[in-house]
């Protein structure tokens, strides 16, 4: 693959992750039940699809570890797109935005050889000064304050996963971590999702969490590993911290949110401690593995 067609593929892959929590916004159910048909539309698309780009479907190595990582996936889209609905695409993105940060403060607790930096700390409060100018007041009764509190903690879990899965990739491919992570995350979510919880979705709905789950989870996950092949890890990093930017413009044109003044500046602060946040990663091996978690790991 030419690196101009494997760039291509990895800002269509960040671009459907973006479009996913302005789809994850407008789909009239819980959090929970979103998550569930997401996952569960996502691991069809990747076992469909993996074949066709060179990846297999084989036994998950490290089966336990697939499973509570699954759970911890499960938590973080649930807290990812209850941040959507709680406040906006803006305010949830921005708030997720975070993880960089905090994967610069766990990578020291994780991976050998890594050291605790103090920069890294500065950055992270830079950063939480970033989601202090996007709320009004700190009143958790405040619906903008809740969304950014829960969009934070929505970006901490995924730096759980990003910081696990760059141990897990040494010996396991990014998209086999994908797609037994998302369908992990389907089967902790079951037991909630049946019975006398279960409630199906509408027709509109149910096409919804079918575009969200295959085309912008499953098929995003796909095209973004593929094109790793013929980009630099760096350059894969830069073009990922589009995302938020891409939800935001998504969610002002399609559904005519307009950010305030003073939100634009706390995510332009947010936005800067990621980037310095990511600067200071770049000679760090196995940064591929970061955004394959997301089912989309990862998001």
């Amino acid at each position: 693959m030419s690196g101009r067609r494997a760039l291509l593929f990895v800002h269509v892959g960040v671009l459907l992750f973006g479009l996913a929590a302005v789809v994850g916004k407008v789909v009239e159910t819980s959090p929970v039940a979103l998550v569930w048909w997401r996952n569960l539309f996502a691991t069809i698309a990747m076992v469909v699809l993996l074949p066709l780009f060179g990846g297999s479907v084989r036994r998950p190595r490290r089966a336990a570890w697939m499973l509570v990582l699954g759970a911890v996936l499960a938590v973080h889209w649930i807290t990812f797109f209850a941040a959507m609905k709680i406040a906006s695409v803006t305010i949830g993105l921005l708030g997720f935005a975070t993880f960089p940060v905090f994967v610069a403060l766990l990578e020291p607790l994780v991976v050998p050889g890594e050291r605790f930096s103090w920069s890294s700390l500065a950055l992270a409060t830079m950063a939480l000064l970033g989601i202090a100018l996007l709320v009004p007041r700190f009143d958790l009764g405040d619906t903008l304050t809740r969304g950014a509190a829960v969009g934070v903690v929505s970006g901490a879990l995924y730096a759980v996963l990003v910081t696990a899965n760059r141990r897990l990739v040494a010996d396991t491919s990014a998209f086999e971590l994908s797609l037994w992570q998302n369908g992990a995350a389907f089967l902790v979510l079951t037991p909630f999702n049946l019975g006398s919880a279960f409630v199906r979705p509408s027709a509109r709905d149910l096409v919804l969490l079918v575009v969200l789950g295959a085309l912008l989870t499953g098929i995003a996950h796909v095209m973004f590993v593929h094109g790793l092949r013929g980009v630099r890890a760096r350059t894969a990093s830069i073009v990922g911290l589009l995302e938020p930017v891409y939800g935001i413009a998504a969610a002002a044109l399609l559904l005519q949110e307009r950010p305030a003044a003073r939100t634009l500046l706390g995510g332009a602060v947010v936005l800067g401690a990621v980037v310095l946040s990511s600067r200071r990663r770049r000679g760090s091996a196995n940064e591929e593995a970061e955004r394959p978690v997301e089912g989309d790991a990862a998001e």
